[in-house]
């Protein structure tokens, strides 16, 4: 799927300009490792079969706020500490361990 209309569709159904704001997924709990990733992988999960976002971040340790946009485009971000970092639900739910790798990879700078 083109993220760019995953984004607009979502940011249309938070009633958010697509091309002048972010949407962030922030970690309101702080934890890591292991328990961090769960809660990852059932924000995903959730999101990804259609569930209430407000309900699923509430249960999961995430606020969503609306930030400015840093690029032309919106994105769907997830922050952890200093780390803001891109979030495809979609392949997170279907791959968990490949997604996160690939989050970080692309954090860094890396293929």
């Amino acid at each position: 799927m083109d993220d760019s209309v995953y984004f607009r569709a979502l940011a249309a159904g938070f009633d958010v300009p697509a091309d002048a704001a972010d949407l962030v997924l922030v970690d309101t709990l702080g934890d890591a490792g292991l328990d961090r990733g769960v809660r990852v992988g059932m924000l995903a999960r959730l999101l990804s079969m259609g569930e209430d976002w407000g309900a699923v971040t509430t249960a999961t340790g995430f606020a969503l706020e609306v930030r400015p946009a840093a690029r032309p485009i919106g994105r769907l971000l997830i922050e952890f500490g200093q780390a803001l970092l891109p979030f495809d639900v979609f392949a997170f739910a279907a791959d968990p361990l490949a997604a996160i790798t690939r989050m970080f990879q692309a954090a860094e700078g890396r293929p």
